[in-house]
């Protein structure tokens, strides 16, 4: 709360990436088959889909400015999306256009039309949604590739410094 209560509504803050579902700042849950089993011994996915809902639900109570992202993931072993499906829609009832996701893959071989980039599509116009590069692009091509693909269904797509370092990558930009 306290970190809302100094910064939220901040003109120059433009979301808040939620975390606390996942490891490493993602959404991804389970790592192995083993973690799946142990998920389901004690309840399966509607148990990480009801932690997400309230763990975005604290965000928004910190954040009732601010929009929010959530970096999209798969809670289970191997990159099984329904359960973050599922808590994406539940999110976007409770909390309507002030929950977004960002999907954090983008590069020019990104699929258009794949579930992440159907539903960033199709909630950028009202919600906050993005994609950030998966990693540094290795030439200008590869930059304006990815940039065109993130334009085309986003508000706002990240890249990493080092795109920006390069006099070439600029006149991309």
């Amino acid at each position: 709360m306290a970190m809302g209560t100094k910064y939220d509504a901040i003109p120059n803050l433009s979301y808040v990436i939620v975390t606390g579902q996942g490891y490493g700042g993602q959404a991804t849950f389970c790592k192995s088959l083993a973690d799946d089993a142990e998920l389901a011994a004690v309840g399966g996915i509607n148990v990480w889909v009801n932690a997400f809902v309230s763990i975005v639900g604290l965000y928004i109570n910190a954040f009732p400015q601010t929009p929010l992202i959530v970096n999209i993931g798969a809670p289970l072993y191997p990159n099984q999306l329904d359960g973050f499906k599922t808590a994406t829609a539940l999110c976007l009832t409770s909390y309507g256009t002030h929950f977004g996701i960002k999907y954090n893959g983008l590069s020019p071989a990104s699929s258009t039309t794949g579930w992440q980039a159907s539903e960033i599509n199709a909630l950028s116009p009202t919600n906050p949604v993005g994609f950030q590069m998966l990693a540094a692009s290795a030439t200008a091509t590869d930059l304006a590739q990815s940039i065109e693909i993130g334009e085309t269904s986003s508000n706002l797509f990240e890249v990493y410094s080092s795109d920006l370092k390069l006099v070439s990558d600029l006149t991309t930009l």
